[in-house]
């Protein structure tokens, strides 16, 4: 039913007093950290404090103030849906800790920062701020808001359809909500890991979790937690194709739906029996159910529109009241003004009543379109995938049944070679000609199936915080007698500063050696080539710089594709497949970096990786 994102305080109260105006630095942390808990309904008491706490903390000097009362306005935006001045605050809230220091109300601000995101969709941004707390945690050691951030920045990688990453991120957490035993935890993360298992149609594996779940859920007694986790055992078992399971799990949820009654709650019911008579064949019952949700999700919509005319409407009379008695003692010319006063407000609030009508109904329509066209776009990916299957299997066969006929020219070439003595100097060579063009065929088949393997298996990332100047360092070092043998002289240029980075060692060293690599291969002899290493803006940039033999400009386009050749060849006769960069390519991107590459014949090469830390 959703992925669930978790938020954290730095401390819980149980007992709140107004404050007073002699209020200490402990009354302020006090009151700071109740006002962090608001919702929505208490957004004018939010304001309130954000505003005590700032005129508070400049009478008292208390430096900590600033950012306690910045982050409190970023709250209340953001709840209002304020989002740029959200940012605006929070950024504030967040140069104010860094003044003092205070690493403990910095990665709070910096896990605001990933919720705001994550809710308007920024992904991108989300994650940058997740990982760069999950760097503090690691740091202070703060387990607890550590599991926090696991489980966000496991939302913002299934959002954006990394759901390998997600689990890992998930497990992480689990690890350190098992340790302290913390269920309420483990229930959310057991549910955003079912949820990913249904994305990648893991059907047992997602009702493994949801199980789990349920039998918490039940012993607690907690009916709405049950309602959730029936809902997701039955969409598991509908994708399962599983009919005997689906229909007791939707009958369970049918019996909680008096306990957890909700217009929404009923709506996604009946779209639930929809997809279980869709996917069991039986169209007219899936469309009277499709009916009944459209029907109640109509009501929601007339709900509020409705709600919205009532409070125009108790709006209109109130004013009326008022100038009614303002003007009981008027003159009749003032009446007549009155009068043509309630007639303007009248038509005013049809007029933006009708208007709300328009623009919920208008809504309504946008989402039912926008809910084909998704249902439309899941359907082409599914075909996609498949034909990408039937692709991949096409090509494993042609590769492996090539293998035979090579194979039979090196048995046959090695029966002729027995008998040498019979054969003049050419027909020698000739033999040897035929044994290098077979052995060359083997390679290629092998480096097809090779990279068509690696195309249908993900890597899994393994994340470690580590200094990727010492790394590169390293690498550089162990290229550098390779460099030696064709005379080409190999730099290293890093500024002598430590660079960590949150990723993956192995995957990291993989780009760097392809690129070394093929500098070395392109590069003539007595030449240079410079690697060099900087940091810029939330980012490190790697980059490879040779004096070889460049790259058309017609044929950088399709550089990082795979099995493509180019005119440029290798200067010491070395072999190329023309995979080497489609791999650096497909790993960068795993990483969410980006690869660039510049050159001109006769001047070189440029290869540029960013990653984002």
């Amino acid at each position: 039913m959703g992925k669930h994102i978790t938020l954290i305080s730095l401390l819980f109260t149980f007992f709140f007093t107004a404050p007073a105006q002699d209020a200490d630095t402990a009354k302020l942390f006090t009151v700071y950290d109740r006002a962090v808990m608001f919702d929505e309904s208490k957004l004018d008491s939010l304001a309130y404090y954000a505003a005590y706490i700032e005129k508070q903390s400049r009478q008292l000097n208390y430096s900590a103030g600033r950012h306690m009362s910045l982050r409190l306005k970023g709250i209340y935006h953001n709840l209002r849906g304020e989002y740029s001045l959200a940012v605006e605050n929070f950024i504030a809230a967040r140069k104010a800790s860094e003044e003092i220091n205070d690493l403990s109300q910095e990665v709070l601000i910096l896990s605001d920062l990933a919720t705001l995101y994550g809710n308007i969709n920024q992904y991108e941004l989300s994650k940058q701020y997740s990982r760069r707390c999950i760097e503090i945690c690691l740091q202070t050691g703060d387990s607890m808001l550590l599991c926090n951030e696991y489980n966000n920045l496991g939302v913002t990688y299934a959002e954006l359809k990394m759901p390998d990453s997600a689990v890992y991120m998930y497990r992480l957490a689990l690890n350190i909500a098992s340790a302290v035993n913390d269920q309420a935890m483990i229930m959310t993360l057991n549910n955003n890991m079912g949820d990913v298992s249904l994305i990648r149609k893991k059907w047992d594996e997602a009702i493994g979790f949801f199980r789990q779940n349920l039998q918490y859920d039940i012993k607690a007694g907690e009916k709405g937690n049950v309602f959730t986790d029936y809902f997701n055992l039955a969409e598991a078992y509908i994708g399962k194709m599983d009919a005997d399971s689906a229909k007791y799990y939707t009958g369970k949820v049918k019996e909680l739906l008096p306990f957890v009654q909700s217009s929404r709650n009923t709506s996604d019911y009946y779209g639930l029996m929809a997809r279980f008579y869709r996917q069991f064949g039986n169209n007219r019952e899936a469309y009277e159910a499709l009916e009944k949700k459209l029907a109640i999700d109509t009501a929601i919509v007339n709900e509020v529109t409705n709600k919205a005319v009532m409070e125009l409407q108790e709006k209109y009379r109130s004013e009326k009241r008022e100038n009614e008695n303002k003007l009981l003692s008027a003159e009749v010319d003032k009446q007549k003004l009155r009068a043509r006063n309630i007639t303007i407000l009248a038509i005013g609030s049809v007029i933006v009543a009708a208007l709300i009508a328009v623009s919920l109904y208008q809504n309504y329509q946008k989402n039912k379109k926008l809910q084909a066209k998704n249902e439309m776009i899941i359907r082409q990916n599914d075909k996609l995938a498949e034909l990408n299957y039937e692709k991949n299997t096409l090509i494993s066969v042609v590769s492996h049944d090539l293998s035979g006929p090579f194979a039979n020219i090196k048995m046959w070439n090695q029966l002729l070679k027995m008998d040498e003595s019979n054969l003049t100097a050419e027909q020698k060579k000739a033999l040897q000609r035929i044994q290098d063009a077979a052995g060359q065929g083997e390679q290629m088949i092998h480096n097809i199936l090779s990279v068509e393997k690696a195309e249908t298996s993900r890597n899994k990332i393994n994340f470690e915080n580590f200094d990727l100047t010492v790394y590169i360092e390293e690498i550089v070092r162990n290229y550098k007698l390779s460099a030696a043998g064709k005379n080409i002289s190999l730099h290293y240029e890093s500024g002598g500063k430590e660079i960590y980075l949150l990723s993956d060692k192995q995957l990291v060293s993989r780009i760097c050696e392809n690129l070394l690599s093929n500098a070395i291969k392109y590069t003539p002899s007595g030449k240079n080539i410079w690697v060099s290493l900087s940091h810029e803006n939330d980012a490190v940039r790697i980059q490879v710089r040779d004096e070889g033999v460049g790259i058309k400009r017609e044929e950088l386009p399709r550089l990082f594709s795979k099995y493509s050749h180019i005119s440029s060849k290798p200067t010491a006769g070395e072999t190329s497949t023309g995979l080497g960069l489609s791999i650096v390519k497909r790993i960068v991107e795993e990483l969410n970096g980006k690869i660039f590459c510049e050159s001109e014949p006769g001047k070189g090469s440029l290869f540029t990786v960013v990653l984002r830390e």
